[in-house]
């Protein structure tokens, strides 16, 4: 497979706007590149090539404004997807690792290609081929072992993911976060895997499962995901230059239409918990009640629109909350507590509440104390700290949401 940079010459993939994309060498070489996708062990063996010939290449096909957007070369990429779990897991593993990593390494160059442009908005076909072939691995992407991990492991290990700078990680959610279908699709597969981590958490409590409320492993990865997403899509917009009020509204659409799909995905597939299919949980109760404690709530103008929540303990115990309204449990709180969503009652947040028309309304600190209280009578009075501490997970993956700068 080619790695003469001849190609990459052309005017609009050096920043040279008004000349369009290369209408000579363009065609001849993706043709040449997509003939070989069904290749799967010639593309693992160009994108995983040793002493930086892989990272070339890759550099390449990024980098250059293909003529199609990128549809053609998509071949290479989107095939790993759906190869995950077969006869071809290894190598489909260890090509979508390589790739990962590589976009993952260098968000500063693809979130402004020349021309000031996207990876997402030269080649959107190219980004969502991508998208497509990593959904399989967002959790690895995130730093969890699963059956995967042996042909795709963490890039972000040890100290990196320990202080949760997770460079790479960021990386890959904020590139492929520059195409709205790229975004739509990795994204809702991440709120998937939210969802049945939040559901797990929840239905263990729910169940009484022994040690349930402390073994909160699976709130950890559903935290670190939804960090991750957020910081993806706020840079993806950062990258193009829209003011706060603009970027709030645009990232909440955005998070908002990746997890609906999710909703939509879990419910035609009846799979929200990690051990099997639902039982009596319905995915769109499910994902109702957590939608605001995932995603947020729709901003609204103002001086400073907040980008990221800065989650509070309070917070983290609402959510858990919900998670059990899901799977059936009472909350003992009143009844202007809640709000209706497209699957029934949620708790909702202070500032909804306060809104609420006939709300006997508390002060905010008198609010979060209800809302404690009502956790503490669920899973005990000693076990509520360790859920509000869920907050940290979140909140320092967020603080440092482009390390590469």
């Amino acid at each position: 497979m080619s790695d003469t940079p001849l190609w990459q010459h052309d005017p609009a993939s050096n920043g040279r706007e008004g000349f369009g994309r290369d209408p000579a060498l363009d065609p001849a070489v993706s043709n040449i590149l997509s003939a070989a996708a069904p290749e799967h062990q010639v593309v693992h063996d160009a994108v995983t090539a040793p002493g930086g010939a892989g990272d070339r290449f890759l550099h390449n096909v990024t980098h250059h404004f293909w003529a199609d957007n990128g549809k053609s070369v998509a071949s290479l990429f989107d095939w790993t997807g759906p190869a995950a779990q077969g006869p071809e897991g290894q190598i489909a593993g260890e090509t979508a690792h390589a790739y990962s990593s590589y976009i993952g390494s260098h968000p500063d160059e693809l979130l402004k290609l020349p021309g000031n442009h996207t990876l997402g908005q030269v080649n959107p076909d190219l980004t969502q081929g991508m998208a497509h072939g990593l959904t399989p691995y967002v959790t690895n992407i995130a730093g969890e072992h699963n059956a995967l991990t042996g042909s795709f492991g963490a890039f972000d290990t040890g100290a990196t993911q320990d202080n949760d700078f997770m460079s790479t990680s960021k990386g890959v959610f904020s590139v492929l976060n520059t195409d709205p279908q790229a975004a739509q699709l990795f994204d809702g597969k991440a709120y998937e895997e939210i969802l049945r981590d939040q559901n797990s958490y929840a239905k263990g409590i729910a169940e009484n499962v022994p040690n349930a409320v402390l073994d909160n492993a699976r709130m950890q990865q559903a935290d670190t995901l939804r960090a991750l997403i957020d910081v993806g899509t706020n840079n993806a917009l950062d990258a193009k230059g829209v003011n706060a009020d603009l970027q709030a509204a645009d990232a909440y659409a955005s998070k908002s239409s990746a997890y609906d799909l999710a909703v939509k995905t879990l419910s035609a597939g009846a799979d929200a918990s990690p051990g099997g299919p639902v039982a009596a949980l319905g995915a769109d109760t499910l994902g109702s009640a957590l939608k605001s404690d995932i995603i947020g709530t729709p901003p609204v103008p103002s001086a400073h629109p907040a980008l990221y929540s800065n989650m509070t303990e309070y917070e983290a115990d609402r959510a858990v909350l919900n998670g059990l309204i899901a799977n059936g449990t009472h909350v003992n709180l009143p009844a202007d507590f809640f709000g209706q969503g497209d699957g029934g009652s949620d708790i909702k947040g202070f500032a909804e509440y306060s809104q609420h028309p006939t709300a006997n309304t508390l002060a905010e600190t008198h609010y979060n104390t209800a809302v404690r209280d009502a956790l503490a009578s669920i899973v005990g009075t000693n076990n509520v700290a360790p859920i509000g501490m869920e907050k940290d997970t979140y909140n320092n993956i967020t603080k440092n949401p482009h390390p590469w700068s």
